[in-house]
C-alpha cells in the first residue's frame, strides 16, 4: 500500500510536469497533452506495479490486459472529470488545473488499487494453486 501512494504522487506529479510541458513548451493543445502524458504514465507504471507494487507469478502478458483494461476505464474517468472541471472553473494553466488533476488522480487511484490488488495482479489465487499442489 505504502508503494502504491508513493506511486500515486509520483504519477500526479509527473503526469502534471508532462502535462505542463507538452502544453506551454511544444504548445499543444489540453487533449493531445494529457493522452501522451497519460501514455507515458501507464506504460512507466505498468513495470512499476508488476515488479513492484502487485508481485506476482502471474507471466506479465496475462497481466498485461486486465491492466490496459482498467487503466482505460479510470482514464476515462480522470478525462471526463477532469475536463468537466476545468472547463467549468476556468482553470486552464493555473495553481488549481494542478489541484484538480491531482484530487481526480487520487479518486480513481482508490479504484485503480482495488481493480490491481484483486483482479490485474492477483495473488490469493496463486497461494491457493500453490498451495493445492503442494
Amino acid at each position: 500500500m505504502v508503494w502504491f501512494v508513493v506511486g500515486g504522487i509520483g504519477s500526479a506529479g509527473a503526469n502534471t510536469l508532462f502535462t505542463q510541458f507538452f502544453d506551454h513548451t511544444l504548445h499543444w493543445r489540453t487533449g493531445p497533452s494529457l493522452a501522451v502524458s497519460f501514455g507515458i504514465m501507464t506504460t512507466f507504471f505498468f513495470f512499476w506495479n508488476y515488479f513492484i507494487n502487485f508481485r506476482t507469478s502471474v507471466v506479465w502478458k496475462d497481466c498485461l490486459w486486465r491492466y490496459l483494461g482498467s487503466v482505460a476505464v479510470c482514464y476515462g474517468l480522470n478525462l471526463l472529470i477532469s475536463f468537466s472541471a476545468i472547463k467549468k472553473l476556468g482553470v486552464e494553466g493555473s495553481l488549481a488545473r494542478l489541484a484538480i488533476i491531482t484530487v481526480v488522480l487520487s479518486i480513481t487511484g482508490g479504484v485503480k488499487f482495488l481493480l490491481y490488488h484483486f483482479w490485474v495482479f492477483p495473488h490469493a489465487a496463486n497461494e491457493s494453486a500453490g498451495a493445492v499442489k503442494a
